[in-house]
């Protein structure tokens, strides 16, 4: 099992469609594109009560998710940690052999984790300056027996930066970042707003 450690800064942008190409026009000449668009499908994993979507809500730090990814038709499964803590945030990824599907529960520090959400998108890559921008559109929540489906009208932006180097980030856009999370809106959607 191959494992890597990811720490990053993010900032997240809320947009419409028409913002959104608004600053690809405002923008052009910075953004350019690192590799073509692609669907990713997540699982994520929380308790029966739903404990680590209520430490997402309610704490600002030392929380994390557990989801299991994989990327367009490539059948390769990733399991990856979110934390943030006060030191910041940081994503471990590793490869997971021999699966060919989102298994119904997983194992971590010795809890059973139950899969409680898929997320399906598109995601586009593009070069910003020295950081990267993702976009995500076609945001769809499903419950993890595909039983229940809500789409996200809003296309998210989210520039990732590996050195810290541009905290001016504001002034390329239409507004501040806002705190955006697809698995905070995925079981809000399907388990509390009913």
């Amino acid at each position: 099992m191959n494992s890597k450690l990811e720490i990053r800064k993010e900032y997240k942008f809320q947009l419409s469609e028409y913002e959104y190409s608004r600053i690809l026009r405002k923008n052009d000449g910075i953004i350019s594109e690192l590799h073509k668009k692609r669907k990713i499908i997540s699982c994520y994993y929380d308790t029966d009560n739903l404990n680590l979507y209520k430490e997402s809500i309610f704490s600002d730090v030392d929380k994390y998710k557990l989801r299991i990814r994989t990327y367009g038709d490539q059948k390769i499964y990733y399991f990856e940690v979110k934390k943030n803590n006060s030191t910041g945030k940081f994503k471990t990824v590793e490869e997971l052999k021999n699966i060919k599907k989102f298994p119904n529960t997983v194992a971590y520090k010795s809890i059973n984790f139950y899969a409680k959400a898929i997320i399906e998108y598109e995601r586009e890559y593009f070069k910003f300056g020295n950081s990267r921008l993702t976009v995500d559109r076609n945001i769809t929540y499903m419950d993890s027996q595909k039983l229940e489906k809500h789409s996200e009208r809003s296309i998210i932006i989210e520039i990732k930066l590996l050195s810290y180097s541009n905290p001016d980030i504001e002034k390329y856009f239409f507004g501040n970042p806002v705190k955006f999370s697809k698995y905070e809106n995925a079981i809000k959607k399907l388990y509390y707003d009913k």
